[in-house]
């Protein structure tokens, strides 16, 4: 017979063959018998050969089962074959005696041995003798008598046995069990209406993968309602005790569990919530009840919790102390659960997590958060960015079989970061914005490819990620922003603004808003020569339009030349001290076609040195050039016509300057590694002057920002050969504190030294005083802002 079904059962063939041969009776079977097609296993299943052989002679069978699945993995085979001698006693009722033969078989893999063992008897009662089935420490013996009467009993012995494998047999599969059962039970009237009764040990009990301690079961057996009766007490290695008991009836297809949970590990939710839930640790108090159909089940009841649980689209981990869950038919409702991060910031959750009968998940929860850690990420992986976010605001996180949702609007709190990857996704293939080039040239080509990097996409939906933040930004977020991840270049800006980021792992990331810049760093390196850090100034703006390496720049950066000589500009002989010089960008266009224009500054110099500088720089091309000589080397550039004669000693002092730009820049890498703070900034320099290592500077500058970035710090301090000064040391600091938050009134006290190159008296100045700074476009402004009080004032 072929293709035959039998209730749910698919069988592809069954062959049946018996003959007769010198007075035997031979008769063969073959059943092949295909998997169910709606099995949830990501195993293929193969179908299952069963094969019996059966030899009836002079009152003797002998029998061989044997089956196959024909499986490299999940195997299923075996074979037990035993002799029966069939007869009649005094009382005309049919006996037998048999004996099993020893063998072994595969179930899940585990192989387990059958020993030789006998059953005699008729068909008042079964009498079994050491009938043992094992694996390694493993195993199960049964001893004793099957009958009608109630001294009739078999005995059960068990020892290490797989929890596990005891519920496939009777193919429980709503939640998975481990742990390893020893103990021992009785079978008592099997043959008339069984009574069971046994007592075991679990060790290390499991539900899904998770310990939750050891457990002393009672089991049981209701033959009136055919069902199995369970009262375990489980310890969860402190001598606190939780207890479940019930029944469960697969004749009545019913489940009905009591738990009386006291410091459950709360751990065994992981697997149910695990798209959008992880890392689920503690322990939960109160009842509740596990209810329904051998297939349908739901869980009932109220369990407070004190635990910690990581949410996966943005990986933070919160703690719950004492809060209580409500759990109803396919619900459980999260009613002001208030959660705290790493820090004991706070957040409050509501809403709701449904599933059908422990099954498709799907979360809808709303988060109020206070100073909240929202977002913690520490590197790209498959995504262009990566951060920490510290928001008051709300949030809405929805999962469910499309993917997971992610929905914020809310405020930055100060420790927010946020860094991202302009390289990868807006694919700039060389995002150096300063290049050397031939002199002869004149200008400054800026070569950046358009050449697109596709993301990586998921093909499976249920994995799409899905965020969108709406982000009020304050001056204490920072915003990292990579244009050349290869060379550690990046833009590092603090500031404020408001910001659209929306992400999809199958359209990509989008930025829009815009961001109004306080400060930052611009860090570059110069055709993988030397690195550069330039400081950004107050005032510039960031605009993201959508993509973000179209993001549309005005920003003017300056870098810090601490010591330059002003000889090199002049062909007198008189001895002119060094300077401080700024080396100033400015940058527009975008971050992926920028504009760049360069200009050169004296913060400290007088009238006489500013005219020094201009007229050694009075073309673009001598301004480019004095820009890319004190970038490099940190010396102005010395013309031929002024050193006629000296090139060699010209040669080595650019080399000597080189080499301490360098020292100075190795410097103040490894200090930032050390302090890696927004808030502190050191740097130091090594610089020489015409005299060459005889005349060396050692600086240091040290800015800072404190209390909230109310207190501004910023100093130089250092040491410096020079004969003809009376001290060698320098000590310069500058302290502002702002006495409003728009630090347009502040406190200032400085100590600066005067001429401290040349003087011999390194004479110093100190002052203090108060700042007002206003912004106006007309005289008389106060006027306005005057009348515009009254009017509010009148129409409160």
């Amino acid at each position: 017979m072929n293709n035959l079904k039998f209730k749910k059962n698919n069988f592809k063939t069954i062959n049946i063959d018996s003959y007769s041969n010198n007075d035997k009776l031979v008769l063969n079977a073959n059943i092949v018998k295909e998997p169910k097609k709606k099995s949830k296993s990501k195993v293929k299943k193969n179908d299952l050969n069963l094969n019996i052989e059966c030899t009836i002679a002079q009152n003797c069978i002998d029998n061989t089962i044997s089956w196959n699945n024909n499986s490299k993995t999940n195997r299923q085979n075996g074979k037990i074959r035993f002799n029966t001698e069939l007869g009649r006693n005094e009382n005309k009722l049919l006996t037998i005696k048999s004996r099993v033969q020893q063998d072994s078989i595969v179930h899940n893999d585990s192989t387990w041995y059958i020993s030789g063992g006998s059953i005699n008897g008729n068909q008042e009662e079964l009498h079994i003798k050491s009938m043992y089935l094992y694996n390694n420490d493993q195993y199960l013996k049964i001893d004793g008598t099957a009958g009608k009467s109630q001294n009739d009993s078999l005995y059960i012995k068990a020892k290490n046995l797989d929890v596990a494998a005891i519920l496939n047999l009777v193919n429980f599969k709503i939640l998975e069990f481990g742990g390893n059962a020893t103990g021992q039970g009785y079978i008592t009237n099997l043959l008339a209406g069984p009574d069971v009764k046994g007592t075991f040990d679990v060790d290390s009990l499991q539900i899904d993968n998770c310990h939750m301690g050891n457990g002393f079961l009672n089991i049981g057996w209701e033959n009136k309602s055919k069902s199995i009766l369970l009262d375990c007490d489980i310890n969860n290695g402190n001598d606190i005790i939780s207890n479940v008991n019930g029944f469960l009836s697969q004749a009545q297809d019913t489940i009905h569990l009591a738990i009386d949970a006291n410091e459950l590990n709360a751990g065994f939710v992981n697997k149910m919530l695990k798209s959008f839930m992880s890392d689920i640790k503690g322990v939960g108090n109160g009842k509740a009840y596990v209810l329904g159909s051998w297939r349908k089940v739901n869980l009932v009841g109220a369990v407070k919790l004190n635990c910690s649980a990581r949410i996966k689209p943005t990986n933070v981990t919160y703690f719950i102390n004492g809060d209580t869950l409500y759990f109803h038919k396919n619900l459980i409702a999260i009613n002001n659960i208030h959660a705290k991060d790493r820090r004991g910031n706070s957040g409050w959750l509501n809403g709701k997590v449904t599933h059908n009968n422990m099954a498709n998940w799907v979360c809808d929860i709303n988060v109020r958060a206070e100073n909240l850690l929202a977002y913690d990420t520490n590197n790209f992986d498959s995504s262009p960015f990566y951060g920490t976010v510290y928001a008051t605001g709300n949030a809405n996180i929805t999962a469910n079989g499309n993917g997971i949702f992610l929905k914020a609007e809310a405020k930055s709190e100060p420790n927010t970061r946020f860094v991202y990857n302009a390289s990868q996704s807006g694919s700039v293939r060389d995002n150096s914005f300063v290049k050397f080039i031939d002199s002869s040239k004149k200008d400054f080509n800026i070569n950046i490819s358009d050449e697109e990097i596709e993301k990586n996409q998921k093909d499976n939906i249920n994995s799409r990620l899905n965020l969108d933040f709406m982000l009020d930004i304050t001056e204490d977020a920072q915003i990292k922003v990579y244009t050349n991840l290869k060379s550690d270049d990046y833009l590092e800006i603090y500031g404020k603004g408001s910001i659209n980021a929306i992400y999809d792992e199958k359209e990509g990331f989008s930025m829009k808003g815009n961001v109004d810049l306080d400060r930052g760093t611009y860090k570059i390196t110069v055709q993988d020569i030397f690195t550069k850090e330039f400081s950004i100034n107050k005032g510039g703006t960031l605009s993201f339009n959508g993509d973000p390496t179209e993001v549309g720049l005005n920003i003017r950066a300056k870098y810090l030349v601490p010591s330059a000589s002003l000889n090199d500009l002049t062909t007198e002989t008189s001895k002119r001290k060094s300077v401080k010089v700024n080396c100033l960008m400015d940058i527009t266009g975008t971050l992926k076609s920028p504009n760049l224009s360069f200009d050169i500054e004296l913060p400290d110099g007088n009238e006489e040195e500013r005219e020094l500088l201009a007229s050694a720089a009075t073309t673009p091309e001598q301004k480019n050039m004095q820009f890319i000589y004190l970038l490099g080397i940190g010396k102005f550039y010395t013309y031929d016509y002024n050193n006629m004669g000296t090139g060699d000693s010209q040669t080595s002092t650019a080399v000597e300057s080189l080499i301490s730009n360098t020292l100075s820049g190795q410097l103040n890498n490894m200090l930032g590694q050390i302090i890696n703070n927004g808030n502190w900034n050191i740097s130091g320099n090594f610089s020489t002057n015409e005299r060459g290592w005889n005349s060396m500077e050692i600086e240091g500058m040290l800015e800072g920002r404190l209390l909230n970035n109310r207190l501004l710090i910023n100093s130089n301090f250092g040491y410096r050969e020079n004969p003809i000064a009376n001290s060698n040391f320098i000590g310069d600091f500058e302290l502002q504190w702002l006495l409003n938050k728009t630090g347009t009134v502040s406190l200032k006290a400085y100590s600066k030294t005067n001429d401290r190159y040349f003087s011999k008296t390194n004479l110093t100045t100190q002052g203090a005083g108060i700042i007002f700074r206003h912004d106006f476009n007309k005289w008389f402004w106060w006027r306005s802002t005057k009348k515009k009080k009254e009017k509010t004032e009148k129409q409160d």
